[in-house]
């Protein structure tokens, strides 16, 4: 949820009032000094700091990426209704984000991502995964697939595409 910004901006406008989240948020900012970097890699289990296993609040787990040539690759499955398409994105960084890819294409997803599509029961979202070593492993299920704002006509079109899903639901 991009560091809990969304959830940072409910807390100033006093509009969310979870108490456990706005210490979650007061502690992370603290940690952060304003500068979210929710993922860290370590090189080895035992120089993970014992605050993050001691703390509920944070998930620790084991780094298991998809590489290729040297770069680090994420999969990205988006859908709506009966639309969907699926694209792999490269990067050098092990944290593939949109914002340091180097490459994208369009692939056939993994047969199983149908199944985890299911299993969670959604209509509309997007699902990041990896296939490490052949077995295919979900990192993030959303719930909105996020908007990236530069226009071009090939991002368009794949916009339009996954719209008329919208269709599936009046049939």
């Amino acid at each position: 949820n991009f560091g809990g910004e969304p959830e940072r901006k409910l807390v100033g406008n006093g509009t969310f009032r979870w108490a456990r989240a706005a210490s979650i948020l007061a502690r992370l900012a603290h940690r952060w000094q304003g500068n979210p970097q929710p993922y860290r890699i370590y090189d080895n289990i035992d120089l993970v700091p014992a605050e993050f296993w001691n703390d509920p609040d944070f998930l620790v787990e084991r780094f298991l990426p998809e590489t290729e040539g040297g770069r680090f690759r994420l999969r990205v499955y988006q859908f709506l209704g009966d639309r969907s398409m699926c694209r792999r994105l490269t990067s050098p960084d092990p944290i593939v984000k949109s914002g340091n890819t180097l490459h994208s294409e369009r692939i056939e997803p993994h047969p199983i991502v149908e199944t985890w599509r299911k299993r969670l029961g959604l209509d509309y979202g997007k699902l990041d995964y990896v296939v490490h070593e052949g077995i295919p492993i979900l990192l993030d299920a959303n719930k909105t697939t996020g908007v990236n704002p530069v226009f071009t006509p090939e991002r368009e079109a794949r916009r339009r595409y996954l719209a008329q899903g919208i269709d599936s639901f009046f049939r």
